[in-house]
Parts: structure tokens; C-alpha cells; sequence
């Protein structure tokens, strides 16, 4: 296990919101591992917002006069579309962007890599165990649930 980030974050509207819109920034790293007590739910709720994602950067794509900036936006608007996400397990689906899964499936063998967003209440020790599979330079994101 290498160095790694944590980020801890109190959500101001749906998790699935700031998931949606924190990948945005993020899918481009590398395969990114959502840890959640539902994750079929789950799965529909961030695709729904991520949907919405897809909407905005395609609205700013055609609000955009200069060559560059649209190029770049088209690039990026064309990954968003073929992002894939699944509830199976890496070993199941390997080719996947954005994995679902409960903790104890993530606890069981911990996923290779690059974001992990844990929406799951786990005790320290559990949450490094979580945090194992993420690679250099990876990011831990750490949802503080409200009580």
C-alpha cells in the first residue's frame, strides 16, 4: 500500500449529488470503488445524477465560442458517455469504471483502486483495510453521515 489521501465530507444536499459530481473530476484517475450499504440503489441514484453531469458539460459544450475549450469538452463529454458502472465485483466485470459494493464484499478483497468513496459507517481498522487496494497518489473519501 502506497501513499494515499483522505478526504472527509459532510454532503450539504444527496450523497449521490456529490458523488456524481465529485467523479467529474476524478473518473480520469482511475477505477473508482463506491462503498455503500445498498449499491443497486445506489448505483441508480449516482447514475441518475450522473446523467445530469453529462447534461451540464453538454449545455457549457455548446455555450463555448472558442476551438480549444469545445475540443476539450467533446473529449470529455465522450468518456462521461461510456463510463461504466457496475454492482458485480472487479473480478467479475474487470473492465468496469465504477464499482458498487457493500463493505463486507470490499472488506472480503479490498478492490484495486485510484478513488474509493465509502458512505458506509466502518471503524478505523476496517476503513484502512478499505483503503489497501487504492494506489499512489489514490484518494479516500470519507462521508460523514448525519446522525
Amino acid at each position: 500500500m502506497g501513499k494515499f489521501y483522505v478526504e472527509q465530507r459532510l454532503p450539504k444536499t444527496s450523497i449521490s449529488w456529490d458523488i456524481a459530481h465529485h467523479l467529474y473530476a476524478r473518473y480520469l484517475q482511475g477505477v473508482c470503488v463506491v462503498v455503500c450499504s445498498r449499491p443497486i440503489v445506489v448505483l441508480s441514484a449516482v447514475s441518475k445524477q450522473w446523467q445530469k453531469v453529462l447534461g451540464a458539460a453538454q449545455k457549457e459544450r455548446s455555450s463555448v465560442l472558442g476551438s480549444p475549450r469545445i475540443q476539450e469538452l467533446s473529449q470529455r463529454i465522450l468518456y462521461m458517455q461510456h463510463i461504466q458502472m457496475s454492482v458485480e465485483s472487479p473480478d467479475d466485470a474487470p473492465f468496469e469504471d465504477v464499482y458498487f459494493m457493500t463493505a463486507e464484499q470490499a472488506l472480503g478483497h479490498p478492490p484495486l483502486c485510484h478513488t474509493l468513496y465509502c458512505m458506509e459507517e466502518v471503524s478505523d481498522a476496517s476503513f484502512a483495510t478499505l483503503c489497501a487496494g487504492l494506489s499512489d497518489n489514490g484518494l479516500a473519501v470519507r462521508y460523514i453521515l448525519p446522525e
